[in-house]
């Protein structure tokens, strides 16, 4: 079997497949894979051009996200299908996962076993990172103000029809964003602020929320943090917990945090204005471990 490498097909929006060289493709001005007897390379060097959706005047006629072009006239290559919704300030979007809740991962991992899910929003019109990730976790939605783009990337053996993504129109969330988290049973969700692992937009109010079984018990324990230079406010992560009369509970990030908390609770992170000549970095990833009350007590 002779060699092959990697170039692009005009055809595929973007996709680059196994093929002769041609001369003045894209794709060949990249480090060249070759194939050999017994081996494949699955790749690609550009996703397939994005679906943009302005809708600042209107509701944003979404529903289900779909895959196009659709899975099956790709090669068996990996494939990142992008969808950029652009929406009115004062609109809340939300993202909902039906095919599977998601797990975070870090901003540079890849799901190897399955799809990667990557969500920004914009600050200003910075992108800002909401976070990366993989199938069987909890985050079932996802609400972001003013705009969102997703990012789907399939592997080559992964096939799937549906995105699996929906969007619907909302109120403004009056923050940046906010992500459910449901957990059915006992178990554990690692979560990240946005941008992790770099800095926390400034002045900004992120807000994650926990649907947990009424018989369960949750705790929350911060693994990695760090805090930037305030000017004014003071940043801090607040809870609203069930049946507490002192809503929201105000707690800073060096406190040992809440835990053996009965039923679901919100917890958000919020940030200050930050020292121009030395800002710092506010950024925080924690865990939330649901158990049942006896395995609590009997630490």
């Amino acid at each position: 079997m002779g060699g092959h490498a990697i170039s692009e097909s005009s055809s595929l929006c973007g996709v680059c497949e196994a093929s002769t060289p041609r001369e003045g493709s894209r794709c060949e001005a990249s480090t060249p894979s070759t194939l050999t007897a017994g081996e494949w390379v699955h790749t690609t060097e550009e996703p397939p051009k994005h679906r943009q959706y302005y809708c600042k005047s209107g509701p944003c006629p979404l529903g289900d996200l779909p895959l196009q072009p659709p899975p099956s006239t790709l090669p068996a290559l990996n494939r990142t299908f992008t969808w950029d919704v652009k929406a009115h300030k004062r609109v809340g979007l939300e993202l909902r996962f039906s095919t599977s809740r998601l797990r975070q991962v870090g901003s540079e991992e890849s799901c190897l076993h399955g799809a990667t899910h990557s969500v920004s929003s914009e600050i200003d019109g910075a992108s800002v990172d909401i976070g990366t990730f993989c199938d069987n976790g909890t985050v079932s939605r996802i609400k972001v103000q003013e705009g969102v783009k997703v990012a789907l990337r399939l592997p080559w053996f992964l096939y799937r029809n549906v995105s699996g993504v929906s969007i619907t129109n909302g109120s403004s969330i009056k923050r940046f964003c906010v992500i459910e988290s449901v957990f059915e049973g006992e178990g554990s969700a690692t979560l990240m602020s946005a941008n992790y692992p770099e800095g926390f937009p400034e002045d900004e109010l992120m807000t994650w929320q926990f649907i947990i079984p009424a018989h369960l018990r949750a705790s929350v324990s911060f693994l990695d943090f760090s805090m930037s230079n305030c000017e004014k406010k003071e940043e801090r992560v607040e809870y609203y917990i069930p049946g507490s009369a002192t809503n929201p509970e105000v707690f800073k990030l060096g406190d040992k945090q809440p835990g053996n908390m009965a039923g679901n609770f919100n917890l958000s992170l919020q940030g200050c204005d930050q020292d121009a000549q030395n800002p710092g970095l506010l950024r925080l990833q924690f865990q939330v471990l649901v158990q049942h009350p006896h395995k609590e007590s009997s630490k």
